[in-house]
């Protein structure tokens, strides 16, 4: 796969939409977390920890994989726009 074609297969897998996270946390110092779509139950990632990078990272990766896109692409083919308790993920 090269960078055209993930570009091309992300478009086709976000069609023209949006994809929204809703980000849970919990633990005794709400310390962890987990984030779900919204649009696609399946698309579901967690972690430990207060770091929003590796938060932001994460959810990309899940994103990627459902998508069918090679992770070496990630950051070409995704943009983000972190909100209070949600990601919204667009293109």
């Amino acid at each position: 796969m090269n960078l055209k074609q993930a570009n091309e297969q992300i478009v086709r897998f976000f069609n023209g939409d949006k994809l929204t996270f809703c980000v849970e946390r919990f633990g005794e110092n709400n310390e962890e977390w987990i984030a779900r779509c919204d649009q696609l139950a399946a698309i579901t990632t967690s972690g430990f920890g207060f770091d929003e990078r590796e938060m932001r990272d994460l959810v990309k990766d899940a994103i990627i994989t459902a998508a069918g896109v090679d992770g070496e692409f990630a950051d070409e083919v995704l943009k983000e726009f972190s909100l209070t308790n949600e990601l919204v993920v667009s293109l």
